[in-house]
């Protein structure tokens, strides 16, 4: 019931990279009426998840979660394709979290306090934008704004995870989890949604955990507490929702709120909206898959064609990064992230 939902499957037109095909083929593996081919490895690992099938679900069940642990049982008997790997070890290495001695001088040199606000970013110009953006605003109200780097990638948790490395990506949040007990904050700000939807999911750790918050989060309370007034622009947008946490309402009407009522924005909607989004290709596609992670794009861009503004708003910098990957989105849109938009 879910695979109309499914973008990988909307664009390779594949059975077998469907919510219903993959499933499936666990049920053949798991019955010994199938081996773990070289098929079945590339389809598990073609998919995005997105989890859009997983929240349009009729009952509990979860494809996602049956291809998160297809894949740590794929690592475990040596059978990841070598762009999978490769891809893992690029995240060991250009990720802050993984590197101890990175970590003891984060905490010893960082300046914050307990009124300081703390920006969790990575290397991206879109990412740097906002966090820029964010500084100077708290800076007029002279509230403390550090950023916390962490490298390359914008969630390794997240992105080891969905690898199959579940180890690795335990030893992120594990030091996700040292750096938000050792360093002084009023709160902590996740750019991209990923890794702290897996720390809250994952964590036992209760230290902390309430002072943590999204983008989107932050920018609400922002306005909300300092009585900020972004100018009314009554200009028409159109807004693409990111998939950080499916089940949760917030990620939906919390920006749609933002646009509408205090920016004054008239909101285009995607026919793909809500829980039932077209993802942006996620976060290791593009690395494994790339004809794929373009497709998926190519699907969003054929979509927009179909509106009047040229004007995309998303809440989240991956997102923009991974739209801005297609030659047409970037020479005929302007992508433009929440806060940027409510207070460019």
């Amino acid at each position: 019931m879910a695979n109309y939902v499914c973008p990988v499957a909307r664009y390779t037109k594949l059975e077998t990279n469907t919510p219903r095909g993959l499933a499936f083929i666990y049920s053949l593996v798991a019955g010994n009426l199938k081996k773990i081919d070289k098929v079945a490895v590339e389809r598990t690992y073609q998919c995005n998840l997105c989890r859009a099938c997983e929240a349009i679900s009729r009952d509990d069940s979860s494809i996602p979660e049956l291809i998160l642990a297809a894949r740590r049982d794929i690592v475990e008997m040596n059978m990841a394709p070598e762009s999978v790997m490769k891809l893992k070890d690029d995240i060991c290495k250009n990720s802050r979290l993984l590197d101890k001695d990175w970590l003891e001088s984060a905490v010893s040199s960082a300046k914050s306090l307990p009124d300081t606000v703390v920006v969790i970013n990575y290397e991206s110009e879109s990412s740097k934008k906002i966090f820029l953006l964010i500084k100077k605003l708290l800076d007029r109200g002279n509230t403390g704004c550090i950023e916390i780097n962490i490298g390359k990638h914008p969630a390794p948790a997240a992105m080891l995870d969905e690898l199959g490395y579940k180890q690795l990506s335990g030893t992120v949040l594990n030091n996700l989890t040292f750096l938000i007990q050792n360093l002084k904050f009023k709160k902590m700000v996740f750019i991209t949604p990923y890794d702290l939807e897996l720390l809250l999911k994952t964590s036992t750790v209760d230290a902390g955990l309430s002072k943590l918050v999204h983008s989107f989060e932050f920018c609400e309370g922002f306005i909300n507490s300092e009585k900020k007034t972004p100018a009314k622009k009554n200009e028409k947008i159109i807004y693409i929702d990111s998939g950080g946490n499916r089940k949760s309402g917030k990620f939906y009407e919390i920006p749609r709120k933002l646009l509408a009522d205090s920016a004054g924005l008239n909101i285009q909607e995607m026919v793909w909206n809500g829980k039932e989004s077209a993802c942006c290709g996620g976060l290791t596609l593009q690395y494994l898959y790339p004809g794929i992670f373009n497709g998926v794009i190519s699907l969003i861009y054929g979509e927009l064609k179909e509106y009047g503004s040229k004007k995309i708003i998303t809440p989240c910098p991956h997102c923009i990064d991974n739209l801005k990957t297609n030659e047409d989105l970037r020479n005929n849109y302007e992508i433009v992230d929440l806060w940027e938009m409510i207070f460019q």
